[in-house]
């Protein structure tokens, strides 16, 4: 990846910024007319962040609290941004701006770990060049592509349902509900969108990341943020050097679109107290851990009696019912998005056996996992 072409593109979103080489250099520096390049001019200001960056394994993020942030590339240059000027703005424009910075810190991180020195010129005469090749080749009336591939054959292509899944959690704004249903297994063929593997591969993250970002957008993301991300996650696939790289960026940009929805949401005003919201946000990151009723109240450091009066005030019920309420949610999900096994699905959700994973399915929904399982796939299929 050229770290130069890749900053300049998005200049506009993440200015003021400074990329300066390992030995103190500056390699490339943007401010706009009203500001001054306060990090170049207070050179201690320069080199404690250097330093605090270098210190960090992942970037250094913008907060209302942080006007400073950014990365070390692993070519040794550091990306430095702002500080960043906070003065009036009002909330909601300070918030979009933070998320837009903060996601593509995040996005530059990981495909600067993953993809290689190449990187793709965003001009006319590359695109112009790119044409001209492809009527060199004739690629656009050779007679050899195998058409009859993507034409349509009895097995059917996988069902709308089991898109709209992933797509429905990226506007919720849930980034592990996403990528469950992105892992799942497919309810029939996925159909064919190019004449290589790694084509197909390469167009798959394309298609996820126009489709992910109209999700982004329905679920209150800001138009030229989702754009804008998407169009990163677009010029990314094209450095993809093998399937895998497609597979792991095509998950990572739902993970990032999933993100922004969550970050970008307005924090409700709940009927819950904070001690109570607390536990149960530990209760969402722990359905997949085997945990105890201590292991879930610690987060807030009180009594575990008095935490658990609060909780069954609140909500009706103890902290254990609760998680088992959430683990039979996300049992059903997983049920109508794959052939899992109920023996594995009740391992997974750390209940005790089969038979009492049943029992508990049951006792919330009136039906086994079986019959659950059953009458899902029934409904995909019509």
């Amino acid at each position: 990846m050229n770290n130069v072409s890749l900053i300049a593109y998005l200049k506009d979103v993440i200015s003021p910024f400074n990329l300066i080489a390992h030995d103190g250099k500056v390699v490339m520096s943007y401010v706009n007319n009203k500001e001054k390049n306060v990090m170049l001019l207070n050179k201690n200001l320069q080199e404690q962040t250097m330093s605090l960056i270098l210190n960090q394994d992942t970037p250094v993020l913008l907060s209302p609290s942080n006007n400073i942030a950014g990365m070390v590339f692993a070519n040794g240059e550091y990306l430095i941004i702002g500080p960043v000027n906070y003065d009036n703005l009002n909330f909601n424009t300070l918030r979009d701006k933070i998320t837009a910075i903060n996601s593509l810190l995040n996005t530059y991180f990981y495909a600067d770990r993953n993809f290689s020195n190449e990187h793709i010129q965003l001009d006319n005469t590359a695109v112009t060049e790119f044409i001209n090749n492809i009527e060199k080749q004739k690629l656009l009336h050779n007679e050899n592509l195998d058409i009859y591939s993507v034409m349509p054959t009895d097995i059917p292509h996988n069902s709308y349902s089991y898109e709209r899944k992933h797509l429905e959690a990226v506007t919720e704004g849930n980034p592990e509900k996403a990528i469950r249903a992105l892992r799942s297994p497919m309810h029939g063929k996925e159909g064919k969108m190019g004449f290589t593997p790694l084509r197909h591969a390469k167009n798959s993250v394309i298609i996820n990341a126009t489709l992910d970002a109209r999700a982004a957008i329905r679920g209150g993301v800001r138009v030229e943020t989702a754009y804008t991300l998407a169009d990163f996650f677009i010029l990314a696939a094209e450095l993809c050097k093998t399937e895998n790289e497609a597979v792991v960026l095509r998950e990572e940009c739902t993970y990032r679109f999933a993100m922004l929805v969550q970050s970008s949401k307005h924090k409700e005003v709940t009927k819950y107290c904070l001690i109570v919201n607390k536990v149960l946000e530990e209760i969402e990151r722990s359905l997949f851990v085997k945990v105890t009723r201590d292991d879930l109240v610690k987060c807030v450091e009180r009594n575990i009696d008095y935490v658990q009066r609060l909780f069954k005030q609140d909500l009706g019920h103890s902290i254990m019912e609760h998680l088992r309420m959430k683990r039979i949610d996300a049992a059903k999900e997983i049920l109508s998005t794959s052939n899992v096994k109920i023996s594995d699905l009740a391992t997974l959700l750390h209940f005790s056996s089969t038979s009492h994973f049943a029992r508990v399915f049951r006792q919330f929904t009136g039906v086994s996992p079986v019959e659950y399982k059953e009458q899902s796939h029934k409904k995909v299929l019509l």
